[in-house]
């Protein structure tokens, strides 16, 4: 196959993958998931966006908990705090659309409570690159690297 065709195929195979990255973003918005353990049993948790509550929950008899930001309440960036029974924890997590809190989940902590056992701090793993991005940045690159490689050939007098 001569090397134009196969740049020709190269930047198709782009444009596909970007296509399908920017279809993907175009999906519905999907909550963010964060969760935990160590509260009192039936403690109230709300998240909250300044004094805006985006979500409530109660923790069960064990003092786990989970609740769900839904994403009109929030965009991707924003700074969730906590609030248990009506007082603000000092842990925040950054919005992100469809990600959760990374195990073991957080920890949050009020003045005069001790911490609780989890993740210490505003652990989230909401600040992971989409997959997707990092394909379409990939493939440009092997697009540009590959059409480099064939003017420099056809430039040196390589024969097709």
């Amino acid at each position: 196959m001569r090397p134009v065709r196969w740049l020709i195929v190269l930047l198709a195979a782009a444009l596909s993958l970007l296509l399908g990255a920017s279809s993907a973003e175009a999906q519905p918005r999907l909550p963010y998931q964060a969760y935990g353990s160590g509260l009192s049993p039936n403690a109230t948790i709300e998240a909250v966006r300044g004094e805006a509550v985006l979500s409530s929950t109660r923790a069960d008899a064990e003092g786990n908990w989970m609740l769900q930001v839904p994403p009109d309440t929030a965009n991707d960036g924003d700074i969730i705090g906590f609030r248990v029974n009506g007082r603000l924890a000092r842990e925040t997590v950054t919005f992100r659309s469809a990600r959760f809190a990374a195990p073991p989940g957080l920890t949050l902590t009020v003045e005069g409570q001790p911490p609780a056992t989890g993740a210490p701090g505003a652990s989230d793993a909401a600040s992971s690159t989409p997959v997707l991005l990092w394909g379409a940045i990939l493939g440009v690159i092997v697009v540009v690297a590959v059409g480099a490689g064939v003017v420099v050939l056809r430039r040196r007098g390589v024969p097709r």
